[in-house]
């Protein structure tokens, strides 16, 4: 994965959303799991258990929510049987205008 972050800006009462890719660079089937963010007003599609065979990947779609003036934090956790990254968190930022 090469994304190291997410950062999002949106006007409150709107909505804007970023994909996160996760690729499979290894020779081997990976298997792994995507959690998070946690909660309002982040969410996301695509989260959850993974396998995919090499140069295969996914896509997990964050979206931001903002009811309320002000920056939010959440992050996303890939966990995997990577024995070099077992598990990384992907930082996620919200502000909202």
């Amino acid at each position: 994965m090469r994304q190291k972050s997410v950062t999002l800006i949106a006007n409150v009462n709107d909505q804007v959303s970023a994909n996160v890719k996760i690729t499979n660079h290894g020779k081997g089937m990976l298997d792994g799991s995507v959690s998070g963010p946690a909660g309002v007003p982040f969410s996301a599609i695509g989260t959850g258990p993974f396998a995919f065979s090499p140069g295969n990947s996914r896509r997990v779609k964050v979206t931001f929510s903002p009811t309320s003036k002000g920056t939010f934090s959440a992050e996303l956790t890939i966990t995997s049987d990577d024995p070099d990254h077992p598990s990384i968190n992907v930082p996620i930022t919200g502000t909202a205008k």
